[in-house]
């Protein structure tokens, strides 16, 4: 099996004689898809640095606690320092449990659901089919 996400037409034609496979199967998706998508927001020259990263990662929190069924996986990129910022606040709004759920998530990433279901249950929440 062969699996590419940037190959050029052209090498793509090439591979299988490159890699030695016989009569191989091509699968071809776009890769757009509805759930992923960037989300760029600057960080204004003026006004102070910690305010500025707060309200970015305090306004992502407050919407996954509103919403936590639906909200997208999101990556924030900053600082070191503001992303413990923006865990402390996360612990600030589910409790402690929230850190090492979320650590699980990220060690196991092929359980999410199962992960997904213990975090729901440990928040008491109603566990959508």
């Amino acid at each position: 099996m062969a699996l590419s996400g940037t190959l050029t037409t052209s090498l793509m034609k090439e591979l299988p004689n490159i890699l030695g496979l016989n009569n191989p199967v091509t699968v071809q998706k776009s890769p757009d898809r509805m759930n992923i998508f960037l989300k760029k927001i600057h960080k204004s020259k003026s006004g102070d640095t910690n305010e500025i990263y707060e309200s970015i990662f305090k306004t992502e929190c407050d919407d996954l606690k509103k919403d936590p069924y639906t909200y997208p996986v999101t990556l924030l990129y900053m600082p070191l320092y503001y992303i413990s910022q923006a865990a402390a606040y996360l612990k600030h709004l589910f409790g402690d449990v929230i850190l090492q759920r979320l650590a699980m998530q990220c060690c196991f990433p092929d359980k999410t659901k199962f992960f997904l279901k213990q975090q729901l249950r440990s928040y008491k929440w109603k566990i959508p089919e």
